[in-house]
């Protein structure tokens, strides 16, 4: 039953259409992450990766569409998750907004990455994004 419910929900996030993150003619392979918390779905695009260099440390880039309920509110987002694999940190490099409390349509850059996205020690969730950025 919770595996329909996931299918389920992926299939809406998937309909939104290509990432306005990435190029319009990129053809998404999602993936549910697993061990993510009740009422929250996060695919992740095993077709988009990149790297970056921030402070003389090479950060993997993975491409992530999320469905969550934060203080009451829902956001649907596209993220683009920064992982420093060695460190084990995740933070965010840039997120669009489909649906949130801030507006809809939104893109939101973000020039340097905090890698304080993630709880310590890693929660089940966190552990998965890591995974998904690193393996």
């Amino acid at each position: 039953m919770i595996y329909a419910l996931l299918l389920s929900a992926a299939a809406t996030l998937i309909g939104l259409g290509t990432s306005p993150l990435v190029d319009s003619q990129h053809n998404h392979e999602w993936t549910p992450v697993t061990n993510q918390a009740e009422g929250e779905t996060v695919l992740h695009d095993r077709n988009w990766s990149a790297t970056m260099e921030q402070d003389g440390r090479t950060l993997n880039l993975i491409l992530m569409r999320v469905d969550m309920i934060d203080s009451g509110d829902k956001i649907v987002m596209d993220t683009i998750i920064a992982a420093d694999c060695a460190n084990s940190e995740v933070g965010l490099k840039e997120a669009y907004f489909f649906q949130s409390p801030f507006g809809n349509g939104i893109r939101m850059p973000i020039d340097y990455v905090e890698m304080d996205l993630a709880a310590e020690p890693l929660g089940n969730d966190d552990a998965a994004i890591l995974d998904a950025a690193c393996n």
